[in-house]
């Protein structure tokens, strides 16, 4: 039994150390995928539309999907960017209208 733990936890390490500086979410589908950085980069990208009155390209209104849906780490920033997806998902189920999301 001690060595099925031993694997157990050798094999939780791996993933963590797999995963390290990603955050797990899930895609339209439900399935499992892992989003690379912060999503500091989003969050202004997104920030920056709303100022100007712009469209959001296809790539960030997948991404604002899958932070929405995201299961963060304990970082505040990551809180911080799951609430702004989830209200922007809020406004608009569909991204098809970027324009929709934005007002």
């Amino acid at each position: 039994m001690a060595k099925l733990e031993s694997l157990r936890t050798r094999l939780r390490n791996l993933e963590d150390q797999a995963h390290a500086g990603q955050t797990r979410s899930f895609d339209d589908h439900g399935c499992e995928v892992w989003i690379k950085g912060s999503g500091l980069s989003l969050l202004r990208a997104t920030l920056k539309a709303q100022r100007d009155h712009a469209d959001l390209c296809k790539d960030d209104l997948q991404l604002i999907g899958l932070w929405s849906r995201a299961r963060p780490n304990e970082s505040g920033l990551s809180q911080m960017i799951i609430a702004t997806c989830k209200e922007l998902v809020g406004r608009e189920q569909c991204f098809d209208d970027p324009e929709a999301i934005l007002s």
